[in-house]
This record gives C-alpha cells, structure tokens and sequence, in this order.
C-alpha cells in the first residue's frame, strides 16, 4: 500500500519540472510500489519516452524475483490499461508469458482488466493464455458482477478471440442471475459481444441460449427510455445477428421508442443521423426488420427510407 505522502516524494523525486517535459530517475528497485508510480504518471501525463523508460523497468520488476505480489500486479494492470500508450510489441510478448501462470490467482477485477489492457493495446494472446484465462475465470464466474462480465466479453471480442460455449454459458448465467444490477448499456454491449466471440452457432441456437437471450432483450425492453437512438440500433443488430427474434409485441415497443429517440436526436442536430448512425446502420435495421417479417413504424420507415 502506497500513502499520499509516498506519492507526494515520488512526484518530487520523479517530476521534478513541468509535467510537459517529464524525464525518467527512477529510484533503486523495491523502495516503492510500480503500479503506483503508475498511477501517479497518469496525473501528469508523460510523454512516450518516458513511458517507454518506465515498461523496461516495469518488465525487470515482473520477471525478476521477488516479483510484484497479485495485489500490485492487479493494480498495475487498472493503471497501465488507462495511460493512453501502447508497450512496444516486444514487451507485450513478454508481458503475456509472464501473466499467464498468475492468472489462476487474480481475482474477477484483474481477470477483467487484464484481458481489458490486451484489447486497448490491440495485443491478442497466445492460445495458452486464453486456455489459462478461460479455466481461471471460469472458476470465478459466480463472483463477477454484471460490468465485469461486459468488459472480459468486450475485451475478447474486440481482440478477435473467440471462446468455448461452455465458459460462454457460464458467463451468460452469471450475467442474467446478477440483471438487476445491469445498466442499459450493458444489456447491449453484452448482446452484442457474446454473438461475436461464440465459437458455435449451433449452441447459441440451442433452447437454453435462446432463453438467455430472450431474458436480455425482455430486460432491455423494461429500460428503453434509457436508450438513445444508437443504442436501438446497436440491440436489434446484436439481435439479427443471432438470430434471434424478440417477438411482435417487442418490437412494436422498440420501434415506437427508436422513432421517438432519433427524431429527438435528429432534430438537436438539424435533421441530420443521431450520432452513431450511418447508412450501413440505417439499412442494417430495415434488413433486421424485413428478416422479422414486421411492418416499420411510420415514423420509423420514413427516416429509414430517407438514408438508405
């Protein structure tokens, strides 16, 4: 545990000139905590090379023994995911290895940030780490809170990955025991990420996903006067993708809602698209509709028909 006053003498020590002109003058090895020099560098935004001084030291310290107990590793990875500068690809190499035998003993948060910091820096794993990945967090499922759930799904869809349907089941279970707690947007996000990282379709067609997938689109439709005209257009997608249709009565509710949302939107900015909709969007939804075999909502069909 690091105290204010540590990260005040780590500011003196470190940032002894403006924070535009940083420069590395790291103290000896183990007389403070990495991930919290880390924490301190993104008060003062430094510059790349002073970023890229600070993973070389940061490499030593995960390899080198003593290494950093899972408590700093944890916090480490909290902090590196949101410095906006990517490690060089050399040292995200390393940086894998070197997590991997930890997985089994990171808690849900540093299981979710870890593969969170992977996809911010565009770093897909090895296959040896997503089997250790996928056995360590499945372990811990019944610990994940619904935000969690969303970021590792977003993560690895965002890395390409995809994931063996009997961890996707389990994640799916513990996502829809924990709805309550679900935001909106997380409904979607959820949506939307597990049809990308399914690795078979026939399981994701099978009666029980369905069920978990109806549950989710009945939940979205309980807080639609939460969602914004991209959201909409982001869930019934995620749907059609899937597969899946909400039924008649869901959808005459969503399109009354997405008319009312993008006629809001649309008239803020001039009568042009809500933001986030573009014109593959726009013919994605008339497509997703057609392929439910439901009348558009007049309101709806007129701004459909005006940007595809």
């Amino acid at each position: 545990m690091v105290f204010w006053g540590e990260g005040r003498l780590l500011r003196k020590n470190l940032f002894p000139s403006h924070p535009c002109s940083l420069t590395l003058s790291l103290p000896p090895p183990l007389t403070f905590s990495l991930d919290s020099l880390q924490v301190v560098c993104m008060s003062h935004m430094p510059g790349r090379a002073f970023m890229l001084d600070l993973y070389a030291v940061l490499k030593d310290r995960l390899t080198c023994e003593p290494t950093l107990s899972y408590a700093d590793f944890s916090r480490l990875l909290w902090s590196l995911s949101r410095v906006d500068c990517t490690p060089p690809r050399s040292w995200l190499r390393e940086f894998i290895e070197v997590s991997t035998p930890k997985l089994a003993h990171l808690r849900p948060r540093a299981l979710s940030e870890l593969i969170w910091a992977l996809a911010c820096w565009d770093a897909k794993p090895s296959a040896r780490f997503l089997d250790e990945y996928f056995r360590a967090s499945r372990r811990r499922l019944s610990d994940y809170p619904p935000a969690q759930v969303v970021d590792t799904l977003s993560a690895l869809a965002k890395l390409g990955c995809r994931a063996p349907a009997p961890w996707l089941g389990d994640m799916l279970t513990s996502f829809c025991a924990s709805l309550s707690e679900a935001r909106a947007h997380e409904l979607v996000s959820l949506l939307e990420s597990v049809v990308a990282v399914a690795d078979d379709r026939q399981w994701l067609a099978a009666p029980p996903q369905r069920a978990a997938l109806q549950l989710l689109a009945d939940t979205a439709a309980s807080r639609f006067d939460a969602f914004d005209a991209c959201s909409h257009a982001r869930l019934v997608l995620a749907l059609a993708r899937a597969n899946c249709c909400p039924g008649a009565a869901w959808l005459s509710e969503q399109q009354a809602s997405l008319a009312s949302a993008w006629s809001a939107e649309g008239g803020r900015t001039g009568g042009g698209m809500p933001a986030g909709i573009d014109t593959a969007t726009a013919a994605g939804l008339r497509e997703a509709y057609s392929q439910w075999e439901v009348e558009l909502e007049p309101v709806l069909a007129a701004e459909l028909e005006g940007r595809v």
